[in-house]
């Protein structure tokens, strides 16, 4: 299993944030100060910002800086790692001697935290989340020993200025004071719960920002659930995302009946603590991981009193094993191991280094997923449109709308207004934008049409593409040397890859691809183009009058 999960684990660092995270480290570390107002975008720009990251940010930058790519990789293996380790150590605790269980039910609290176990500084809110219900058994086993409060306060205050994951766990505290009163626990823990939530309020204010930060989390919680649409992790799990936070969620709710009906119940105080996370897991997919401390806590604990058949005792850990290793072992080992450490094909970094070379200025429109990266690379001299922050949901919430008129027709010139409003010279964009998918649903239109409503030829040029990316530049005066030497003209990959071009544009497109090969040396993307365009026959271009 150990073999599994690290394989699992060992994947290229992907996630957009992490730059934009970097980014910031380094700010900080420049300028010896912490960030409070926003310096990487335009559309944003000195908006205050409550940063509630900056430790994260700070480690990963000097780990960028002194290892590269490798150390942070390393850092975020370690973390995963360390936190499967924490939530094994907490649920053999709660098992006592039934260990039987052991296996099975650290394999699901994997399956259900893989989800989140990437370069994020959420690892953080994974460790602390161990180190929070190691204090929870300490305490709840020797109560009378009052030097255990004193972990309380570094465990919070190193938390908030982690993650904003921290209200997690007060909140948990909270509701495990309230189930250890209903199920009638020993006087003296219920003190040292509320205590500890005492304390765990007030390190709440140890952080740069003091009480705004506890402002920006309720700010936080109401834009996500209003902007749930726009970002795919905040939308609600299916049983294809989460199989194993619903079999968790089946468990804890039987279990919580159990506990109403069952005065005696020995569980019932870890009762309101999973009943209301995986509630509230249940409603987006990113928050499916705090079953794996909550709901399957609460199981195994409860798995003390289950009186079952003697077979089924002994048989049922192993069974679930097996199935579980059948159905997530096997198909990750068959896959083949991951050598990169960071997974370029999802980063724009060619068109990035064509915008450097280029000495791009002013302002332009960047692809969601994109602007961490051209902070990290081109910032802050160079400001992005949006990123991963919250300060970009309300831009994000207005294109998603702005592309439902758009797609249905009902506003033809949306993105016209909203160009000319922002003042966008140039557009790095991807080909698997997020609005990909609603584009077509709601207009029925192809892809090709999609680049050709957003930046129509005679206003914009497209200069640079590649497997990633592509580049447009507005036709204005200070990008005609740029457009001059590098317009692609003929040779668009959202309009050749299943055409072809017309006979007197051959010339040109030949052109076109030797240049494009000098730039970018490998390109599958390319390749499918020449193929479709390229006549195995006659070894012609195609002369169809369709092309572009």
């Amino acid at each position: 299993m150990a073999a599994v999960v690290a394989k699992r684990i060992a994947s290229p660092l992907f996630d957009p944030d992490l730059f934009w995270h970097l980014a910031t480290g380094r700010w900080i570390v420049e300028h010896r100060a912490f960030l409070r107002s926003d310096v990487f975008s335009f559309s944003t720009f000195s908006a205050p910002w409550q940063n509630s990251e900056w430790i994260f940010q700070v480690l990963v930058f000097f780990m960028e800086s002194l290892g590269g790519w490798a150390a942070i990789f390393y850092f975020k293996m370690a973390l995963a790692l360390g936190s499967l380790a924490l939530l094994g150590g907490t649920l053999s605790r709660l098992l006592g001697a039934e260990k039987r269980w052991f296996l099975p039910l650290v394999w699901v609290g994997y399956a259900i935290l893989q989800l989140r176990l990437f370069e994020r500084a959420e690892l953080f809110t994974w460790i602390c989340w161990g180190g929070l219900w190691m204090w929870i058994l300490n305490v709840r086993c020797c109560p009378n020993k009052p030097w255990t409060l004193f972990w309380v306060v570094p465990l919070f205050t190193f938390w908030v200025n982690c993650h904003p994951g921290v209200v997690y766990g007060v909140g948990f505290i909270f509701l495990l004071s309230l189930g250890a009163r209903w199920g009638r626990e020993p006087k003296e823990f219920i003190r040292r719960l509320d205590q500890a939530l005492g304390l765990a309020l007030c390190c709440l204010l140890l952080n740069p920002h003091g009480w705004r930060m506890v402002w920006f989390y309720l700010e936080v919680m109401t834009q996500l659930k209003t902007n749930i649409g726009i970002i795919a992790e905040w939308k609600p799990p299916t049983l294809t995302d989460a199989p194993y936070f619903w079999v968790v969620l089946v468990g804890v709710g039987y279990l919580s009946v159990a506990a109403v009906r069952e005065k005696t119940a020995s569980w019932r105080w870890l009762v309101p603590g999973a009943f209301v996370f995986i509630v509230y897991g249940s409603q987006h997919l990113r928050s499916t991981a705090l079953a794996a401390w909550t709901g399957l806590a609460l199981i195994a604990f409860a798995l003390r009193e289950v009186r079952v058949f003697a077979p089924v005792r002994f048989w049922g850990p192993v069974a679930l094993t097996v199935v579980m290793a059948a159905t997530t072992a096997y198909p990750l080992f068959k896959s083949p191991l991951k050598t990169k450490m960071v997974a370029w094909s999802r980063l724009p970094q060619g068109a990035v280094d064509f915008m450097r070379r280029h000495h791009f200025q002013g302002r332009g429109y960047n692809e969601y997923g994109f602007g961490g990266y051209i902070q990290w690379v081109l910032g802050p001299e160079l400001k992005t449109f949006l990123d991963g922050r919250y300060l970009s949901f309300p831009l994000a919430e207005e294109e998603t709308q702005m592309l439902v008129q758009m797609a249905s027709d009902q506003d033809a010139q949306a993105w016209t207004r909203r160009s000319d409003r922002w003042g966008f010279q140039f557009a790095v964009t991807g080909y698997m934008s997020d609005f990909w998918d609603l584009w077509e649903k709601k207009s029925g239109h192809p892809d090709s049409l999609f680049f050709d409503r957003f930046y129509p030829p005679h206003e914009w040029a497209l200069v640079y593409w590649d497997d990633v990316a592509l580049v447009f530049c507005r036709r204005t005066e200070p990008f005609q040397p740029a457009i001059k030497e590098n317009e692609f003209v003929v040779l668009k990959p959202y309009l050749l890859i299943n055409g072809s071009i017309h006979a007197q544009d051959q010339a040109r497109a030949a052109q076109e691809i030797a240049r494009h090969r000098r730039e970018v040396p490998f390109s599958l993307l390319r390749s499918q183009i020449e193929g479709s365009l390229f006549s195995s026959k006659n070894k012609k271009w195609g002369t169809s009058q369709e092309g572009s």
